[in-house]
C-alpha cells in the first residue's frame, strides 16, 4: 500500500471513474472514459455484478478518504483513538493495487 492517501489517489493504475454499465441483447458492458472495462454475459446476478464492478472507483476513493480521516483523528487525539479501524479498508485497497 502507498505511504499516504494522496499517493494512493495518484498511483492506482486503473481507469479513472466513473464507470458506467450499458445493457445490450447479449449481456452488459462496463465502460470507463469510453474504454471497455469488461463484459458480463448473462447469469442470474449479471446486473448486480455489473453495478458492483462499475462502483469500484468510487468505493476505492471512499476507502482512501476513510483512511485519511482516521489517520487525521488519531494524529489529533492519539494513536488508535478513533473507534473505527482503517485495517479492513487498507486490506481492501491492497487487494485492488497492482503491487
Amino acid at each position: 500500500m502507498k505511504a499516504n492517501g494522496e499517493e494512493m489517489k495518484n498511483m492506482t493504475g486503473h481507469t479513472p471513474g466513473p464507470w458506467t454499465v450499458y445493457h445490450d441483447d447479449e449481456g452488459v458492458e462496463i465502460r470507463g472514459n469510453d474504454d471497455l472495462m469488461g463484459v458480463i454475459i448473462n447469469g442470474n446476478e449479471m446486473d448486480a455484478n455489473a453495478q458492483l464492478i462499475a462502483a469500484a472507483p468510487e468505493m476505492y476513493a471512499v476507502l482512501v478518504d476513510l483512511i485519511e480521516q482516521v489517520e487525521a483523528y488519531d494524529r489529533l487525539h492519539g494513536p488508535n483513538s478513533c473507534p473505527i479501524s482503517p485495517d479492513a479498508a487498507r486490506a481492501a485497497i491492497a487487494k485492488a493495487e497492482l503491487d
